[in-house]
């Protein structure tokens, strides 16, 4: 095996095949793998296939965290925008019935809960 970087290459297996394979490097951090297979014959892998598939996984790797990026964002917007319902619910609320059960409303909403309980402390 020949090592470039962040891909090896195994030149001959077992099986009589040939793999490129590239880490997914995201921060110092292996986030997985890909790999190029040549099922035909042992195969040697030039320098420009090897870059290439280092570029390849680079990007793979940038446009996964770019996804996981923005899944968060879109979560912590949902959440936010439940917190700013239920604000607004909350404060024209009246007595103490409809104030919990907006309060567990929202409270279902952003965690995902079925039980919700309300304990009042009285000196």
């Amino acid at each position: 095996a020949v090592s470039a970087g962040q891909v090896a290459t195994v030149t001959e297996r077992e099986d009589g095949r040939s793999a490129l394979v590239a880490l997914l490097r995201l921060r110092e951090q292996v986030i997985g793998t890909i790999a190029l297979e040549e099922a035909e014959q042992a195969r040697q892998w030039t320098e420009g296939e090897i870059a290439l598939v280092e570029a390849v996984s680079e990007q793979v790797a940038l446009a996964l965290e770019n996804a996981r990026l923005f899944e968060e964002a879109q979560q912590r917007l949902q959440e936010l925008a439940v917190l700013n319902e239920l604000s607004q619910a909350l404060t024209t609320r009246l007595n103490v019935e409809e104030v919990l059960e907006e309060a567990y409303r929202g409270a279902s909403r952003l965690l995902d809960t079925t039980n919700f309980y309300v304990a009042f402390y009285e000196p």
